[in-house]
């Protein structure tokens, strides 16, 4: 019996230590955010143009890592 208990522990061990790294990296890309947006309100011209480009990534990532934090969460409902 005891190895049938084993399986789900390590599974929602694993799914915790993801969802602390997703965390972490969400995070990041906020604080990037942030640190971004008076930089584009000053910015002209080619400046601007890449600063933009930069910020609908993070968008992007942000996204991402939310699915990413979704699914995980909702597969560690289901163990």
């Amino acid at each position: 019996m005891f190895p049938l208990a084993v399986g789900p522990v390590l599974l929602l061990a694993g799914s915790g230590a993801f969802l602390t790294v997703c965390a972490g990296r969400l995070g990041r890309i906020g604080d990037r955010a942030r640190k971004l947006e008076p930089r584009i309100l000053g910015s002209r011209g080619d400046e601007h143009d890449r600063l933009i480009r930069e910020v609908r990534l993070l968008d992007r990532r942000i996204r991402i890592v939310n699915l990413a934090i979704f699914l995980t969460v909702t597969a560690a409902l289901l163990i």
